[in-house]
């Protein structure tokens, strides 16, 4: 459901760009973006916000998850994702939905066995109450067990694994 795209929304999102504050660390832009969002939640179907994986992202706590060393360059957001014209809403929430998850990323640093074009990152996998610290790869969506097992339970909720969930799941994996 491609949607096309209000004036006033992006008139809104400029304004992130606006205040030097937003764009001091990562920790206050991931605050920005996920603030704006849910002020503007009216414009997006709940469609809109999976597709883009924001719908995940909006309730992290940025404390925990946005990592210090992003390689998103602060400098030139504005430009990237403020100054960029958006055709349709569903382009708008997936660029920021990707940066968002750029500032959550934590890279393990192998690189994918699938496509070879990216790194692997941390994600965990919920499933039925339960929680795996995962790799993942962001180009191609190929996800393995940290042994390098590939991942064949099916479709399960992905989230960003936090250094604390990486630190605790390594650790209980190597008791076991």
């Amino acid at each position: 459901m491609e949607t096309e795209i209000s004036k006033d929304l992006i008139m809104s999102l400029k304004r992130i760009y606006e205040t030097e504050e937003n764009l001091l660390n990562y920790i206050n832009y991931y605050k920005s973006l996920i603030k704006w969002i849910k002020e503007h939640l009216k414009f997006f179907s709940v469609e809109q916000l999976e597709n883009s994986r924001v719908n995940i992202l909006i309730n992290l706590n940025p404390d925990n998850y946005v990592v210090p060393n992003s390689e998103l360059l602060l400098n030139k957001e504005k430009e990237r994702i403020g100054e960029r014209e958006y055709e349709t809403v569903d382009d708008l929430l997936i660029s920021i939905g990707d940066t968002l998850w750029d500032m959550v990323t934590i890279r393990v640093g192998i690189d994918c066995p699938n496509c070879i074009y990216d790194e692997l990152r941390y994600v965990i996998a919920e499933k039925e109450g339960t929680q795996e610290l995962l790799l993942q790869c962001e180009t191609c969506g190929w996800t393995e067990h940290q042994n390098g097992e590939q991942w064949k339970e099916g479709l399960v909720k992905i989230i960003p694994a936090s250094l604390s969930e990486i630190k605790h799941n390594r650790t209980s994996t190597l008791l076991h």
